[in-house]
């Protein structure tokens, strides 16, 4: 479609849905237009990313996706290794905004401690719940990681109705 034919060309509008030619380019245009291959690249990288920690889970993430997978818990349909936000999410239920994650050691570094809090914030931030359980408490306990997945997935609110 061209821009004089767009609705508020035709209804003598003025600006650059009015037919007007816009060459103009703003510095925040010109940043995003450079910024979009690094995202593409990057979401592609993440994507691949996923692919692999999906097939080769850590013994708690195997653990907990049999309790998850197939709409098991709530009739609610979770994702394995899912991208939220650009990052990857262990578990995600998109209908109550949930983000499970399953932590191991190395989380326990202060780096990794900096970064989970930086991740956490930003989805706080956008709307997202997330959970985080240590791979001891889903070995140790797989029905009492499940009741906190419950507890949690239960004060959320449903974006949408499920059917069971």
């Amino acid at each position: 479609m061209a821009l004089a034919d767009t609705p508020a060309a035709s209804h003598g509008g003025t600006g650059a849905f009015s037919g007007e030619q816009v060459t103009e380019t703003t510095p925040e245009r010109a940043k995003l237009a450079d910024a979009l291959p690094d995202l593409r690249a990057r979401l592609a990288f993440k994507a691949k990313r996923a692919g692999e920690m999906r097939r080769n889970p850590t013994p708690a993430e195997a653990r907990l996706w049999t309790r998850l997978e197939g709409k098991q818990l709530a009739g609610e349909f979770f994702e394995w290794q899912a991208i939220v936000l650009g990052y990857i999410a262990d578990f995600y239920c998109d209908n109550r905004r949930l983000v499970v994650e399953v932590d191991g050691e190395y989380h326990d570094v202060a780096s990794s401690r900096a970064y989970d809090a930086r991740r956490d914030a930003a989805m706080r931030e956008a709307g997202y719940e997330v959970l985080r359980l240590t791979n001891g408490e889903v070995l140790r306990g797989l029905d009492a990681a499940v009741a906190k997945v419950a507890a949690v997935l239960a004060t959320r609110p449903a974006r949408w109705r499920v059917a069971t």
